[in-house]
């Protein structure tokens, strides 16, 4: 099976003329056909978004153009806008938890200065209030430094899994494109050009 991806505002009519070799209007007309009845949610628009997949049917006698690609090429930029993305997630998480760590060891670092020090040693309340503040500043801390373990570990397998995902998939794709049923039906459909 093949795919092709709209260009923004790009009419359905207007990509299969792009797709296909077609040599005259009757073949554009069957093909295009084919098409929609493939791609029953796209019939409806009139206009498609850029980037939007649509299946490419064999249609005997007429060959798709380069513009179409078997599923495993079009694994690969999908692969890399869902790697893209989880990088941009770490990058967005990172700096909170950067920020809360920073907020937290200011709190004690403040904690433990001479001034501070100084201050609970003649106030009561300060030095009762001091105590538990040093203990909630750690106890939080230690919570963002686990969390920041578990958001690298959690990326680290989400990576893995996609890898591991793509992976079964072009490879499951690879044997479907190549299987001999498949280079038959391609062989035929090219010797009815």
């Amino acid at each position: 099976m093949q795919f092709a991806t709209a260009k923004e505002g790009e009419t359905l009519a207007e990509l299969t003329a792009r797709v296909y070799k077609t040599s005259s209007d009757a073949d554009l007309k069957r093909v295009l056909q084919r098409v929609r009845e493939v791609n029953p949610t796209l019939k409806a628009q009139s206009k498609l978004k850029a980037g939007v997949f649509v299946v490419v049917p064999e249609v005997e006698g007429v060959e798709p153009s380069k513009d179409a690609h078997d599923e495993g090429e079009m694994l690969k930029p999908l692969v890399e806008k869902v790697r893209e993305q989880l990088g941009d997630l770490r990058q967005a998480l990172d700096p909170a938890l950067d920020r809360q760590e920073t907020t937290l060891k200011g709190t004690l670092d403040l904690a433990a200065s001479s001034e501070v020090q100084k201050l609970a040693k003649q106030d009561k309340f300060v030095r009762e209030r001091l105590g538990s503040t040093i203990e909630a500043a750690q106890r939080q801390l230690k919570r963002v430094q686990a969390l920041r373990e578990l958001q690298a570990k959690a990326a680290d397998e989400l990576k893995h899994d996609l890898d591991e995902l793509f992976g079964d998939l072009a490879s499951n794709v690879f044997r479907a494109s190549s299987s001999p049923q498949r280079q038959e039906k391609r062989g035929r459909s090219r010797g009815h050009r």
